[in-house]
Order: C-alpha cells, then structure tokens, then sequence
C-alpha cells in the first residue's frame, strides 16, 4: 500500500511539473445534481445561520416552529377499507 501511496505521489508531481508549476485540471464539468446538491446545502447553511443571528433570530424559530406544529392543515381523513 504504502508503494501504491509514493506512485501515486510520484504521478502528481510529475503532472504538476509539466503543467509548470499549475493544480492539474479536470475536464468533466460538475453536473447539474451535484451543483444543485451544493446550492442546497448552501441555502440550507445560509437559512441557519440566519435564523441564530440578529434580532430576528427568535421571532424567525418562533415563526418556522409554528409552521410545523401539530397536523398538516389538509390532513387526509380516515378511509373506511369495508368489509
């Protein structure tokens, strides 16, 4: 393993001399479910940040915890399966 692990490195600076000092590059483009996946977990960092500072940090939990209090508004009713 510890072989493989040197190569390895061996090959990366190899790469890096011929680029002339430059980070190799890939040429694949990240596609469009990893770039929404990242903007997600942006957003999802952005809202909880948000929600901790400032003064509207209280009212802001106080506001989502009511959102999802208790049953949805158009909770389905029983169905009755017969027999």
């Amino acid at each position: 393993m510890l072989a493989e692990w040197s190569g390895n490195r061996a090959f990366r600076r190899s790469m890096r001399v011929a680029a002339g000092g430059a980070a190799p590059t890939y040429d694949a483009p990240v596609s469009a479910r990893v770039q929404l996946v990242r903007f997600l977990l942006l957003l999802l960092l952005v809202g909880a940040l948000v929600s901790q500072i400032g003064p509207w940090g209280t009212q802001f939990r106080r506001v989502i915890a009511e959102q999802f209090a208790g049953p949805p508004p158009a909770a389905p009713a029983a169905l009755s399966l017969g027999g």
